[in-house]
């Protein structure tokens, strides 16, 4: 018999999908159907987030109410996340009871930033919670010893992890996840990576007409202060170490600048903002840069740089999350200096064009469709499905 798999999605969120890249989601379920018989259930404040992915769509604006901060809130919060059937709300239990409706042999959720969630649909079937490291969940060891005790923080971390950790096995979508996973949740962890869209990358584009002979590009969220603060400490170290003739950085964020990018706009660094298609910049340059020194999850700007078969240089932490290796299929810095040392060197370098192929066979290796099916099979037969 098939195995009949429910897949939880919460969109509580707009969140811009990356160009060429496929939704989590739809990556998710396409790959489980070539083996489960699927049934897609999605929670949301809103139908038109859920209604283009699911057949059982559950609209609970309650659900997604900002959780109180003070003390009291947090200890109520505890005690509804640990008193079971008596606590539960009246959404939980249409949530519990249309998962039951499904009768699923296992449940994978997606409810990153409602990963409380995950304690319901463990009640229905052994569960899959897949997890990103934006979702806070950075456990704080409690410190009793303390004076006052902190005796409510304590009791709704724990509340928090008992919820989470409810789940039979984790997912994260990078290697670079996986000991903040182990050490968060203490259950098995698996690596399901992102999906690109190579088919949309292997496009032919022409590039850019503006392009100069030394162009770096950025592609980005550059409203987003820890994208921000690495290029900026980047652009100020290139500038301290002597602007490298002829260089050009383009940045393009469809999010906007942050205020301290604003600042440095010039002819050197230019803002290009949002652009209909990046391949057309990126196709003229030399290099994309990927500057966040604070990452996680997976930097989606160095997987786009490997699809456009352009040479990646990024920051060591960046280079983590995708786990690439300088020198072989980008180059990285553990500094701002170093990193603009690195891009200086570039005009001189002859070995950009096998770094650059390098990083396509490291995508194709590892975040293809075919990896990603692979990565799904795997998960499902450790899950004994």
């Amino acid at each position: 018999m098939s195995t009949r798999v429910t897949v939880l999605v919460v969109a509580d969120i707009d969140v811009p999908l990356a160009h060429g890249f496929v939704p989590r989601y739809e990556a998710l379920i396409t790959s489980l159907r070539r083996r489960a018989e699927v049934t897609v259930v999605g929670i949301s404040p809103k139908i038109e987030n859920v209604l283009p992915f699911t057949e059982m769509p559950l609209i609970a604006p309650m659900a997604f109410d900002p959780p109180g901060t003070s003390a009291m809130s947090r200890l109520a919060t505890a005690v509804h996340l640990l008193g079971g059937r008596i606590t539960q709300s009246a959404w939980e239990r249409e949530l519990v009871g249309g998962l039951r409706f499904t009768e699923p042999d296992l449940i994978v959720t997606l409810n990153y930033r409602r990963r409380e969630l995950t304690r319901l649909a463990a009640r229905v079937a052994p569960t899959v919670l897949f997890a990103e490291e934006r979702s806070g969940l950075r456990w704080r060891r409690t410190r009793l010893a303390q004076l006052p005790p902190p005796v409510l923080m304590a009791f709704h971390d724990f509340a928090q992890r008992w919820s989470a950790r409810r789940a039979k096995r984790v997912c994260v979508i990078g290697p670079g996840e996986v000991p903040w996973a182990e050490e968060s949740f203490r259950r098995p962890v698996s690596v399901v990576p992102l999906r690109i869209d190579t088919e949309w990358w292997a496009e032919r584009v022409e590039a850019d007409a503006a392009a100069g002979p030394f162009d770096v590009v950025t592609v980005g969220n550059l409203a987003e202060e820890r994208n921000a603060e690495g290029l900026v400490d980047i652009i100020d170290a290139l500038r301290a170490q002597g602007w490298p003739d002829g260089l050009r950085l383009r940045l393009v964020s469809a999010t906007g600048f942050h205020p301290d990018l604003f600042e440095r706009g010039s002819a050197e660094v230019v803002l290009e903002g949002k652009v209909a298609d990046p391949r057309q910049i990126c196709a003229g340059a030399v290099a994309v840069l990927v500057p966040a020194f604070r990452a996680f999850g997976v930097k989606t700007g160095i997987l786009q740089g490997w699809a456009m078969g352009r040479c990646v240089v990024t920051t060591g932490p960046s280079a983590e999350t995708v786990g690439g290796t300088s020198g072989l299929d980008l180059l990285s810095g553990a500094t701002p200096e170093e990193v603009a040392t690195v891009i200086a060197g570039l005009p001189e370098r002859d070995d950009l064009a096998g770094i650059a192929a390098a990083g396509a066979d490291h995508l194709e290796v590892a975040f293809s469709a075919e990896a990603h099916d692979a990565a799904v099979d795997a998960l499902l037969d450790e899950m004994g499905a």
